[in-house]
């Protein structure tokens, strides 16, 4: 048997290990509660399916065609990018607003600890700006 998909292979091998990881726990310490171990037990049968469907397809070449199409579909890929931009603005603005709450807290209240979340955000932000702009001088000089 061959494998067309590595990666495919190498992600079914590690979702299998971690499925039969917890569900070992699980068996090993059981929880008192019911209901968790229930939620622990299915968590865990449903990382086990995750990681066989992704090693049995990583033999198949037709999946792994499938796959490879997909994956190169300009509408994905569309998709794929538009959503990666929108999830970095929002949290770039979740950022700005937890920064701007600290610094009101700490003008409040005088306590450290306002300080820090603020600083922390602001931290965050700045790199944010660098990545930003060594990603716009890079793709301005190349493209």
């Amino acid at each position: 048997m061959k494998v067309y998909n590595k990666k495919g292979f190498v992600w079914g091998v590690i979702w299998t290990i971690l499925g039969g990881w917890t569900l070992v726990l699980d068996i090993m310490e059981p929880n008192d509660f019911l209901p968790r171990q229930i939620k622990e037990v299915l968590l865990s049968a449903l990382l086990i399916a995750i990681g066989i469907g992704g090693f049995i397809r990583a033999f198949s070449r037709k999946a792994t065609q499938e796959a490879f199409v997909e994956e190169q579909d300009e509408r994905n890929r569309l998709i794929k990018l538009k959503s990666k931009a929108r999830t970095l603005d929002i949290l770039f603005w979740c950022l700005v607003v937890i920064m701007i709450g600290g610094l009101v807290g700490y003008i409040i209240t005088n306590n450290i600890a306002w300080g820090f979340i603020f600083i922390v955000p602001a931290l965050l932000i700045s790199f944010y700006w660098l990545a930003y702009l060594m990603t716009l001088v890079y793709y301005g000089r190349h493209e």
